[in-house]
């Protein structure tokens, strides 16, 4: 190897490029053919990067440069324990494919984790990287969501309801204010530690990141970003020496947080009910079933009901919308007044419970605590103020990350799971989460870590190539649905379907899209066969039962259709469609009183405009009105 070669891989060299690529590129890759754009293609790309990384760390004159002794440490271990259960929790799940993408994106935490912390523990000037990748990943992120906020006019109507509309590189608003929150705490960090232009950078990523998180109205985000600035005055406030604070300064910053919450309670008390920044605000402390939180505190205990009626392994990873449904039966979940697609229970705490059981939460939650106490004795033991600041923003961004999974679910991105791997790698640096056991420079434990990692990352790259390909197809064949080409849509579905992953983004098995189109075609029992297949793969789905029970009765098994009917009016008593298709059964099977009597006890409203008109057509008398009218 050259001279210029070995420049170029040098330990700071990897280091920086390596944090850009987690924290700035990764955000930004998108495939808008997919249907989530930035799911599976983040973590394919993410797949890949870090296989680059591994073999870029085993060539001979990186590796004997790197500390691979920090590997041995506790909060590898125990996160390693958490990636380990959530494997192993697929030999309980219903639909093992369902929780692969789930699996494939931990063990690339894990990897990212592990990767961090041997370059952490080998390159001194990591902690100004740190501060640089994620200034740089403020920035460009700030950019895009500002981008996309006067594209959509959000100045003009900053309602929640408009906010939902915005895609694109942002996609969720929630999730996008989450990542942001993450990034929050080093670009706080690098206002105080980096120099120049670095620095008015930072400057910069700071006040936009605050500024899009309170803008974007993710209540989650918004408490998130206030654990973080609470950790750092909290850090400020007891060990003002440590961070070079003298008494004036520490006075006017303990003066500046006092009167932000006292700002922020006066605009909260007094705005008008029409602000929507403190409307809510207001509706964060509200249990009204309206509001989305009522729906949520809903599914919190239903979650919960989950994994005690699956105590003590859970449902399996992937596996918690399939038996979600279930639980609608016996009054256990209202849809009727709150959105029927929670795809995850917006508690991470709980959903781990659920999917992972208790081993998966323990170890989830052992690797938080070991790292944070690390971080803590970081701050009191600092010998720089570099090291105080940088172990300060790490169990910020710890807290911040914390409080978020409490609303919402960034266990399940791509970016939030790396951006978590990279702060749990900052605070494993403190020498209590070090065993010193040693890793030697080229002992048998290198090799073994490396034909782990290769494999961990092959079986990821399969996972998700699939699994995009899929993504790909779906997508084709649900556009050919909304066009009624039905022979398209069969070709695409059929083209989609693979053992890997069985469910799409949705929770909506491929398999009943190729059903439906073989519906539409007129194949019945082709259809029938793929509806059955369907609800294996995820149960007790109203349009999988519901179609499959139109089937049925077409072909004649009137016992079949009936019981199905019977079956989807007691999971979805407050769906009418279930309810109006089986007074339409009853009626054509002559039980006219039977039927009448169900379709009454619907509210006129509810009811489609044609099934009204067969159950009470209008007499003669209503059309001599109307004409004269």
């Amino acid at each position: 190897m050259t001279e210029t070669e070995t420049k170029i891989l040098s330990v700071p060299r990897i280091t920086a490029a390596f944090l850009c690529f987690l924290l700035c590129i990764l955000a930004l890759i998108r495939d808008p053919n997919a249907l989530d754009s930035g799911q599976v293609p983040r973590l394919l790309v993410l797949n890949i990067g870090l296989l680059v990384a591994l073999a870029a760390f085993l060539l001979p004159s990186v590796r004997r440069n790197l500390d691979w002794a920090a590997l041995e440490n506790r909060v590898v271990f125990a996160f390693a324990g958490y990636v380990v259960t959530v494997w192993m929790s697929l030999l309980v799940a219903l639909n093992p494919s369902a929780g692969l993408l789930d699996a494939s994106r931990s063990a690339a935490a894990l990897i990212v984790l592990c990767l961090c912390v041997i370059l952490f523990a080998s390159s001194p000037e990591w902690r100004i990287w740190l501060a640089r990748s994620a200034t740089l990943a403020g920035l460009a992120s700030g950019m895009i969501g500002l981008f996309q906020c006067y594209q959509c006019a959000v100045w003009n109507a900053p309602t929640r309801r408009w906010l939902q509309g915005i895609s694109g590189l942002m996609g969720n608003v929630n999730l996008f204010a989450g990542y942001l929150l993450l990034l929050l705490p080093f670009c706080l960090a690098g206002v105080v530690l980096l120099r120049g232009a670095w620095r008015w950078g930072a400057v910069l990523a700071t006040v936009n990141a605050l500024f899009l998180i309170v803008l974007l109205q993710g209540r989650s985000a918004w408490m998130g970003a206030a654990a973080v600035i609470a950790v750092f005055f909290f850090a400020i406030f007891l060990l003002p020496g440590v961070f070079g604070f003298g008494k004036r300064t520490r006075f006017l910053i303990v003066a500046a947080v006092a009167l932000s919450i006292i700002a922020l309670i006066f605009f909260v008390k007094f705005s008008p009910p029409e602000n929507p920044l403190a409307s809510r605000m207001r509706a964060a402390f509200s249990e009204d079933i309206r509001f989305s939180d009522g729906g949520r505190l809903m599914i919190w205990r239903e979650t919960f009901k989950m994994f005690a009626d699956h105590f003590p392994f859970g449902v399996g990873a992937g596996n918690f919308t399939i038996h979600l449904q279930g639980y609608r039966e016996g009054g256990g979940l209202d849809f009727s007044q709150i959105d029927s697609n929670w795809n995850q229970p917006h508690n991470d705490y709980l959903w781990i419970l659920a999917e992972k059981g208790v081993f998966g939460f323990l170890a989830f939650i052992l690797a938080v605590i070991l790292a944070a106490v690390g971080g803590i004795r970081l701050i009191f033991q600092s010998r720089s103020r570099e090291e105080s600041w940088i172990a300060t923003a790490a169990l910020a961004g710890l807290v911040g990350y914390l409080v978020d999974s409490f609303f919402s679910f960034p266990l399940e991105r791509v970016n939030h799971q790396t951006a978590l791997a990279v702060i749990l790698a900052a605070l494993a640096t403190a020498p209590a989460n070090q065993k010193g056991m040693g890793f030697s420079r080229g002992g048998w434990r290198i090799p073994i870590f490396a034909a782990s990692g290769f494999a961990i990352l092959g079986i990821g790259i399969i996972v998700t190539s699939v699994s995009l390909k899929q993504e790909y197809q779906v997508a084709l064949a649900r556009q050919a649905m909304s066009r009624g080409h039905w022979n398209t849509m069969q070709k695409h579905a059929q083209m989609a379907r693979t053992p890997l992953r069985t469910l799409d983004t949705y929770a909506v098995p491929v398999s009943f899209l190729e059903g439906f189109a073989f519906m539409k075609q007129g194949r019945v029992d082709a259809a029938i066969s793929l509806f059955k297949l369907a609800d294996r793969e995820n149960p007790d789905r109203f349009y999988i039962l519901n179609n499959l029970a139109i089937m049925y009765a077409v072909r004649g098994e009137q016992h079949k259709a009936d019981e199905l009917f019977q079956r989807l009016g007691r999971l979805y008593p407050e769906h009418p469609e279930a309810a109006c298709n089986l007074a339409l059964f009853l009626l054509n099977q002559g039980k006219e009183n039977e039927a009448l009597q169900l379709i009454e006890r619907i509210p006129r409203d509810k009811i489609p405009t044609a099934i009204l008109k067969k159950f009470f057509p209008p007499s003669s008398s209503d059309h001599s009105a109307d004409k004269k009218n």
